[in-house]
């Protein structure tokens, strides 16, 4: 009879458990107009904000696949000393687009770190509910790689909002952390809203890194560079995630032959000096 307890003990644990650890459908649950902003810490860096608005959002025939398109108005700050100290500011101005899929599945099966791994220290499954993010179901992990001046390493997502927090400590000091620290959904503020006006010239090309046309496609398109940097990658992903191609542009125009690309919708994820976007392409 003990023996019952226990194993009846054990299973309602774990089903308590994963019915609080959330799937990736709900994580990356999104609306036209959700409105997200981040913040990059520690205050030793200069100012650096992320500003995301959600401006489209459609599913894949299957449904288990979600996009989002995207509108981000971010800026970045760095340290001039002539004529005076003073901090000048660099406008990001991107759209594209992102994907999630397997939506029924755990938010652990998007992020494998939250399964331990061999040659870490520690490992923590982070269940909660964040007081800044107005009381959003948190989950999330963090890992130590060594109990001996360890590196530390670890990411929150929360209910509707995506990730929150993504961050890397060493001897107990920050390097990096990216926070959340405002959003909007369904009109309906938590936080303070970053609301900076940069008026320095955007970063060149940053609004469009490329562009591609026609669109839809047929037997082949067209990728234009808008960067001076005349090299960049490219992965081409079909509605399910799965990856179809990968290579090189090195042209001002580049001409892909899209023939043998099924009808459908397809993003093509490019990225030039580590910097990326995602574009929705049709084939017709």
């Amino acid at each position: 009879m003990r023996t019952l307890i226990i194993i009846c003990l054990s299973i309602i644990t774990t089903f308590s458990c994963a019915q609080e650890l959330m799937t990736i459908g709900e994580v990356f649950s999104f609306e036209v107009g959700d409105k997200f902003q981040y913040n990059v810490v520690p205050s030793s860096v200069p100012p650096a904000i992320d500003r995301f608005t959600i401006t489209g959002k459609y599913y894949s025939e299957s449904g288990d696949t979600v996009f989002y398109e995207r509108y981000s108005n971010s800026y970045y700050t760095t340290v001039v000393y002539e004529p005076v100290p003073h901090l000048e500011y660099h406008l990001s101005v991107i759209t594209d687009t992102v994907f999630y899929t397997n939506l029924d599945s755990l938010i652990s099966f998007y992020d494998n770190r939250f399964q331990c791994e061999p040659y870490l220290y520690s490992c923590d499954t982070i269940i909660e509910y964040s007081t800044p993010l107005c009381n959003a179901l948190i989950n999330g992990y963090g890992t130590s790689s060594s109990n001996f001046e360890p590196t530390i390493y670890g990411k929150k997502y929360g209910q509707g909002l995506g990730w929150v927090l993504d961050y890397v400590s060493m001897f107990n000091i920050i390097m990096t952390e990216k926070r959340m620290f405002y959003y909007q959904k369904n009109g309906i503020d938590c936080g303070t809203p970053d609301t900076l006006l940069v008026s320095n010239t955007a970063i060149p090309g940053s609004d469009e890194m490329v562009s591609i046309f026609p669109n839809p496609a047929s037997d082949y398109f067209n990728v234009k560079i808008n960067t001076a940097e005349r090299m960049l990658d490219y992965r081409i992903f079909n509605i399910y995630g799965a990856l179809i191609d990968a290579g090189k542009w090195t042209q001002e125009v580049n001409r892909y032959n899209s023939a043998g690309l099924k009808p459908g919708i397809y993003i093509i994820e490019v990225m030039i000096n580590k910097r990326t976007a995602n574009y929705k392409l049709v084939v017709e």
